[in-house]
């Protein structure tokens, strides 16, 4: 007897045979699932091995796809709302709101990648014999749907079973009998955007995959795109490879530059990691071979090289990220940021293999500068058009950091998090985590820091 845990929302699949059942596994473990019961609605043979699922044997009185017309038949009853998914699906961001429509509407889905129901596999005969006209009506996707139970759904899902038993030997398909319920019963369900039911087909998409439904391997790098109000983001998957739509941009938006800015070793790599891996933006550098040619760090850091020319190459409407650590030569915008001066000019000392002595970083004889004096250069706190962020809060407050920067750019977060910061070291120890550097600033310098940098420490809270 099927036993309803403690939430009001459900997960529901439909799959029965080895094959099938391993999928909707693969699901479960691989999805970003909210944390809502899950329920595995299969046939009385199949071995099911998970203990995550809540299983629920049926009698089948259709075969293949049909049976999903017989969902309402065997499914529980007393959730507020649910989401139905095909064993090939996997959920990769937030899909809240497919759940509030339904609560709002009734019915949530998504539109088939291509098919009009008056022109697939002959089903407009069909249309015809219930008495339908053929209109050009869209086809929904039945592998993703969110939905409540009331009356008028129960009509839909009731419709649908009896659709799919009256023309079993006709279309062996389950999808365009729900659309075709849907316009018998009178019923306009909520149409949410492709990217909660991608399939990976070659239709063009814009804005966050946020479901995968496709027995084709995922590109893991779906959601790295870039965008503006010039490049929407627009990008298509074909033979499991993801293709970018290039798009026309404005001259001026197109050559705009935003300064990454930072004195050195205050995380300005760190930065250019976050806004690669969280917002799918690649930077550059005005220092050519930054990364000094490794291959494997540039593209953990999303790092485009000086070209041959020596220019920088961006791709057609991307935002115009560049990291410096000059002082500042224009009015453009920027984002600055700040790290605690001793933490920053000991790392800056280890970062030099002690080459230059740590009294000459402190007192600012280098091409840089002191750790005061470049901040007094850019004045973060009041420049125009300029995020200031604290080197301490990406790595301790992230989100709140990711909230500022996606609010600074205008971007949309595509991910919550970064690898661990040890990758970086791994892959190259010198632009790492200064986890093992002893970053304790010597007492013997003490004096001589707080004269060139005491101040600004205090401006800037390092100092109370």
């Amino acid at each position: 007897m099927f036993k309803k845990m403690s939430t009001e929302r459900a997960i529901i699949f439909l799959a029965w045979g080895e094959k099938y059942i391993a999928e909707v596994l693969n699901c479960v473990n691989t999805s970003v699932l909210p944390d809502y019961d899950l329920i595995l609605i299969t046939d009385q043979e199949s071995e099911v091995p998970d203990e995550q699922l809540t299983v629920i044997r049926a009698q089948f009185k259709t075969e293949g796809l049909l049976r999903k017309g017989e969902l309402l038949d065997f499914m529980p009853q007393d959730y507020d709302s649910y989401l139905f998914m095909d064993s090939d699906t996997r959920i990769i961001a937030d899909i809240d709101l497919g759940f509030v429509k339904a609560e709002q509407y009734g019915i949530a889905l998504a539109p088939a990648p291509f098919y009009s129901l008056d022109y697939f596999r002959g089903f407009d005969r069909i249309m015809e014999q219930e008495g339908v006209s053929r209109s050009g009506q869209l086809q929904y996707n039945t592998g993703v749907i969110f939905f409540t139970l009331n009356d008028e759904t129960r009509k839909v899902f009731r419709l649908w079973r009896d659709l799919t038993r009256r023309y079993l030997d006709t279309v062996d398909n389950d999808q365009p009998f729900f659309t075709l319920a849907l316009e018998k019963a009178g019923f306009n369900p909520y149409t949410l955007s492709k990217g909660y039911n991608y399939r990976g087909l070659g239709c063009k998409i814009s804005g966050i995959v946020r479901i995968w439904h496709s027995h084709d391997e995922m590109p893991e790098n779906i959601n790295i795109f870039q965008y503006n109000a010039n490049d929407w983001g627009v990008r298509y998957v074909s033979q499991g490879e993801l293709v970018y739509h290039k798009t026309q941009t404005s001259e001026g938006n197109d050559k705009k530059i935003i300064w990454l800015a930072s004195f050195p070793r205050s995380g300005n790599t760190m930065l250019r990691t976050i806004l690669f891996h969280c917002f799918g933006l690649r930077s550059a550098s005005v220092y050519a071979n930054d990364l000094e040619g490794k291959k494997d760090l540039e593209e953990y850091v999303g790092h485009i090289e000086h070209g041959p020319d020596g220019k920088i190459h961006f791709p057609a409407g991307s935002l115009r990220l560049v990291k410096t650590h000059e002082t500042p030569s224009d009015a453009a915008p920027a984002i600055y940021v700040v790290r605690d001066g001793r933490k920053a000019c000991i790392s800056m000392w280890h970062f030099y293999k002690k080459e230059a002595s740590l009294e000459s970083i402190i007192a600012g004889k280098n091409r840089f500068g002191s750790w005061s004096s470049h901040l007094e250069a850019w004045h973060p706190w009041d420049r125009p058009d300029t995020l200031l962020l604290r080197y301490e809060d990406m790595v301790d407050a992230l989100p709140l950091v990711l909230q500022k920067i996606s609010s600074f750019l205008g971007r949309e977060i595509v991910a919550g998090s970064i690898p661990e910061r040890q990758e970086i070291a791994a892959i190259d120890g010198r632009h790492g985590h200064d986890k093992k550097a002893a970053l304790d600033l010597p007492e013997e310098y003490t004096g001589l820091f707080n004269l060139v940098n005491g101040a600004m420490m205090r401006r800037m809270g390092y100092y109370s």
